[in-house]
């Protein structure tokens, strides 16, 4: 079985920010107060006129053929991530695996296969890669697997709490995304190599439940890490060590769905709130190095998906 698999030159059509603000914060949401802490804000448009001018300025799509085999074969792609020498692909919901691809298409390997023994998982959630290791999430099992980029098996280390996702620091520590938890009651942990915890930092709105699953909560930027977790208003930006640095306010121009949903989106959704107006963006959105980026909106949750254009303009 092949699988066209699309790498870059994705369709955009709009949305642009501005720097709207500089000051330091003492804001209570965990943006360190020993520095200067940037607030920006992203306007999200859905003009047509401002797609036209933005695709013109995309580069040239490159295509890869996978050449899937037995240990490589997946059914949809959760997560993909690239290094010097690899495609890395995490199926979690269809097939539920964890595999790599060469740059030229040739399958490599996968990591770990469902079970409860050692080097197996229950439900791969989520990943991460440095440059001689693959850290698997396995959320429902609270643990963390370590894969050589090989294949092998190298240890599991046990979480003290549920996560959506992980980001390996350059310390070697590791930032979580921590599940709703009576316990933590917090949405971002940095932990010590071994999974110690040592800060928790945004604690959840009170009475928050969930109930939207994000894909990439946690995504690598050229200079740290942003975080967000739909339907929220706000992207947070962490350094390369964990502390959370700046931060995005999210402005749609046809305004937000209904606060409700950000605390329940189910219960929103079951009421037909979600179909009044307003937009999502549904996922962390990717950005480029030369601040160019996309992601996906949803408007009034009429299933009218558009991929977005981030360029950033620095006001003094």
């Amino acid at each position: 079985m092949k699988t066209n698999f699309f790498i870059a030159g994705m369709l955009i059509l709009s949305c642009f920010f501005a720097v709207v603000a500089c000051r330091n914060s003492n804001d209570s949401d965990g943006i360190n107060d020993s520095r200067q802490s940037t607030i920006y804000t992203l306007f999200i448009s859905a003009s047509q006129d401002y797609a036209v001018n933005s695709i013109g300025e995309l580069p040239d799509p490159e295509f890869v053929i996978l050449k899937e085999n037995d240990q490589t074969m997946y059914s949809e792609i959760s997560k993909i991530a690239d290094s010097p020498d690899r495609f890395f692909i995490l199926d979690t919901w269809g097939s539920r695996k964890l595999v790599s691809f060469d740059h030229f298409g040739t399958p490599i390997t996968s990591y770990g296969r469902r079970g409860n023994g050692p080097g197996e998982y229950v439900l791969p959630t989520d990943f991460d890669i440095d440059d001689t290791n693959v850290y698997l999430l396995d959320n429902p099992d609270k643990s963390l697997l370590v894969f050589s980029h090989d294949g092998t098996f190298i240890k599991q280390l046990e979480m003290p709490f549920f996560a959506a996702g992980v980001c390996k620091l350059d310390n070697g520590n590791f930032v979580f995304n921590v599940e709703v938890d009576a316990e933590t009651g917090h949405q971002l942990c940095v932990t010590d190599s071994l999974l110690n915890p040592l800060v928790y930092m945004l604690p959840y709105p009170t009475d928050y439940v969930g109930g939207w699953v994000t894909s990439y909560p946690l995504r690598k930027t050229a200079d740290g890490i942003a975080y967000y977790s739909s339907p929220a208003d706000t992207i947070y930006h962490l350094d390369t060590t964990g502390n959370i640095i700046a931060k995005t306010a999210l402005r749609f121009e046809n305004g937000s769905i209904d606060d409700s949903a950000k605390l329940d989106y189910i219960k929103a959704m079951e009421q037909g709130l979600l179909n009044k107006g307003g937009m999502q963006l549904l996922d962390n959105p990717v950005v480029l190095p030369d601040g160019r980026g996309y992601g996906e909106i949803d408007v009034a949750q009429n299933r009218h998906i558009l991929f977005l254009m981030l360029k950033a303009t620095i006001a003094e």
